[in-house]
């Protein structure tokens, strides 16, 4: 019989430190990018340094998971919170569910009414 250990920690991503990726260094890096396209745009020294300190910090926040949903980063989830359907993700309360139980009443036929007579 061949004892075979598995290895149950392998990741589909390229881990390029402790808890830094791949995909992390990319979106790491698209932040410095933007921070080199835009930091013209100030024309004060103090103006361009709270500037790239906000977007290194957007940028880091962007990489970190979230607790509620460990698999996705932050910047996924903000993706996903702009692309979904609002008209059919929505919280339902219970005024709207008896409401719905009513109207499928209303509209189903009955199939033997033995409350009515009928003369043959």
């Amino acid at each position: 019989m061949n004892n075979r250990r598995l290895i149950t920690t392998l990741s589909p991503e390229a881990k390029i430190g402790s808890w830094l990726y791949f995909t992390d260094l990319f979106a790491i890096l698209l932040g410095l990018a933007i921070f080199i396209l835009t930091h013209e745009l100030f024309g004060y020294l103090f103006l361009k340094v709270v500037y790239g300190i906000v977007i290194a910090i957007i940028a880091i926040w962007s990489v970190i998971r979230p607790r509620n949903n460990p698999f996705k980063r932050n910047y996924q989830v903000v993706a996903f919170a702009f692309k979904r359907n609002k008209s059919i993700y929505h919280m339902v309360n219970k005024k709207e569910i008896l409401f719905y139980e009513d109207e499928e009443l209303q509209r189903e036929a009955p199939i033997f009414d033995t409350t009515q007579k009928y003369n043959i």
